[in-house]
């Protein structure tokens, strides 16, 4: 088992690894909108979207892989009205067609978040 960090400053915050690497897989956390700096783009959809899909792509590249490699992405969201922003934010992550799924839930761990990503890679 190998455990993948990018080095961002907000890294250093988390008690648990943004990536872990098993048997030529990575496994994410739930990844979420956060600049390199712990700070949210903003409180919209379409921003919080856009740097998730930024961290999710350093995490895999830190691991050795690409965004062809993704098999299986969970995509979490705060107000599901907001699904064609997030498919268009989404795309680059769902060129091979992986197993999804997409659920709204009533929060995430901030309040003003609103997008929360987790994916499974082959490397």
């Amino acid at each position: 088992m190998k455990k993948i960090s990018t080095g961002k400053a907000y890294e250093k915050t988390m008690s648990h690894s943004p990536g872990i690497v098993v048997d030529g897989f990575l496994f994410t956390a739930g990844i979420t909108g956060r600049l390199p700096s712990g700070e949210l783009p903003s409180e919209r959809m379409k921003e919080q979207a856009a740097q998730v899909v930024r961290n999710i792509k350093d995490i895999i590249r830190e691991a050795g892989g690409t965004v062809e490699g993704i098999v299986k992405i969970s995509i979490f969201v705060t107000d599901i009205e907001e699904y064609a922003t997030i498919s268009a934010e989404c795309a680059e992550l769902l060129v091979n067609n992986p197993a999804s799924t997409l659920l709204e839930i009533a929060r995430l761990a901030l309040p003003e978040m609103k997008i929360e990503i987790e994916v499974i890679v082959r490397l």
